[in-house]
């Protein structure tokens, strides 16, 4: 019977830091490595999933002041094993156009939430997402929302299991060719907290 318990592993979410530039630029690359390749041109991984593009990236976003995201690493004893980012929805996009809701005012967005291959399927995503629901509850957000690609089968049963919903709010001319959909889920209903779950801000 107990090779069929799921083992849960208590992961400890706190802020980024520039410290941590190398762990959040190796897991993103990793996770995007083994995700966005299957349907993301070689030319569009290298130029904009290097390692050396995200370490960039990291540190600029890591030391913006301006509120609009929270970055932060997922943790397991100790070893950095996921990166997670939330924060308000930007509503144009590069090429101009809104593909969201005209009215943003309320919805939250869990901006990035990627996990190392080696510790997926061991409840981890599931606790960064209570973690995302309940920061995005304490910043007044009343819905949370997310950007998945639409190939991203296993993305999109993930969060359907975790009472998200698809929307018709669709970018078709994301820079790297691969149409994204809006899943939302309602944060009306007062969540708990979690005893696998360490939290710092």
């Amino acid at each position: 019977m107990d090779n069929f318990v799921k083992k849960i592993l208590p992961v400890k979410i706190r802020r980024a830091t520039e410290g941590d530039v190398n762990d959040w630029a190796e897991i993103l690359h990793q996770s995007s490595e083994n995700i966005y390749s299957q349907y993301v041109s070689r030319d569009y991984m290298d130029n904009n999933y290097n390692i050396e593009k995200l370490k960039e990236n990291f540190l600029e976003e890591v030391n913006k002041s301006n509120g609009n995201s929270e970055l932060y690493m997922l943790t397991v004893d100790g070893t950095s094993i996921g990166i997670l980012k939330i924060g308000k929805p930007i509503k144009y996009y590069s090429d101009g156009n809104n593909y969201y809701r005209d009215d943003i005012d309320g919805i939250g967005e869990i901006k990035s939430l990627h996990i190392m291959s080696e510790y997926q399927g061991k409840g981890i995503g599931s606790q960064a997402i209570f973690f995302a629901e309940n920061r995005l509850k304490e910043l007044n957000y009343q819905k949370s929302s997310i950007w998945v690609k639409m190939q991203n089968s296993k993305a999109i049963d993930f969060y359907v299991s975790r009472g998200y919903q698809k929307t018709n709010y669709i970018n078709p001319n994301t820079n790297d060719k691969a149409p994204s959909m809006v899943m939302e889920k309602s944060l009306r209903v007062k969540l708990k907290e979690d005893n696998h779950q360490e939290r710092e801000y």
